[in-house]
Order: structure tokens, then sequence, then C-alpha cells
């Protein structure tokens, strides 16, 4: 996703926030950590899709449910529960209430 540049090259800071969208940064610290090296593919996916909910007002509410899972593309729902049982068991997500 490129912005326009001017004749210095420089970026066009005239895109509005909703113009490009939201984003979800993940430090490169959380790539290299060794529980998140050993996610299956299933896990590495769910934790991005988790990271997509983050917006500006949700204040980390964030919910990993088959209903939101299947918009997204999910396919299984074993294949959901095992995945969310692997980023609880790792840590990198924790679970506060059902």
């Amino acid at each position: 996703m490129g912005g326009k540049n001017n004749k210095s090259g420089s970026r066009n800071a005239s895109h509005t926030y909703d113009e490009i969208g939201r984003y979800g940064a993940v430090p490169h610290a959380i790539y290299q950590h060794e529980n998140f090296l050993r996610l299956t593919a299933y896990g590495r996916m769910l934790l991005l899709d988790v990271i997509m909910q983050l917006n500006r007002s949700n204040n980390g509410d964030l919910c990993i449910t088959w209903a939101v899972s299947q918009n997204l593309g999910w396919k299984s729902k074993e294949t959901l529960d095992v995945a969310r049982a692997e980023i609880l068991h790792y840590g990198l997500v924790t679970c506060t209430r059902h």
C-alpha cells in the first residue's frame, strides 16, 4: 500500500486515517519469541486475526468465536478451537471471560 509521492519523493501527507485504514503493528520481538515460533500456521493465522480486531475504541475487547472467524475465512470449527487453545497455551492471548 504505497502513498503518492510529491516531486521531492516524500509521501503525500494528505491521506486521512479512513483512506488508509486500520493496521496492526507487531513488534519483531513477538515474531522472534520462542512461543510464537512454536505456533502452527493456524495459530499464527489466528493471532493475526485477533490483532486485526484491535481498534481505537474496543480497548482490547477481542473475541475468538466461530461466528467472527467464519467471516475471516476459517472453514473448520475444530481447527479454530485447536488454534485458540494453542495461542492461549503459549500465552500470546489471555482469556478474561467466557
